[in-house]
């Protein structure tokens, strides 16, 4: 399953994943989690802990980043 990093509030990190019935969220500690990430981050849990999708990360920000030139465009 994957988890996008929706927010940070304090000593924990809000993730967000998708159900059969729509976005549901979690929060993990901080420090459970490798360092540097940023809102929007992709990450998995896998068998040795926590790991940052760096690829799928940055697809998706191309992604968004088009969406939001083509929102731009039409205004």
């Amino acid at each position: 399953m994957k988890y996008r990093i929706d927010r940070f509030e304090g000593a924990f990190v809000i993730l967000e994943y998708d159900t059969e019935s729509g976005q549901a969220f979690i929060s993990v500690l901080r420090n459970m989690l490798p360092e540097n990430l940023t809102e929007g981050d992709i990450l998995v849990y896998t068998e040795t802990g926590w790991e940052l999708c760096r690829e799928e990360t940055d697809s998706r920000r191309q992604t968004l980043a088009e969406r939001r030139r083509r929102m731009l465009r039409r205004n």
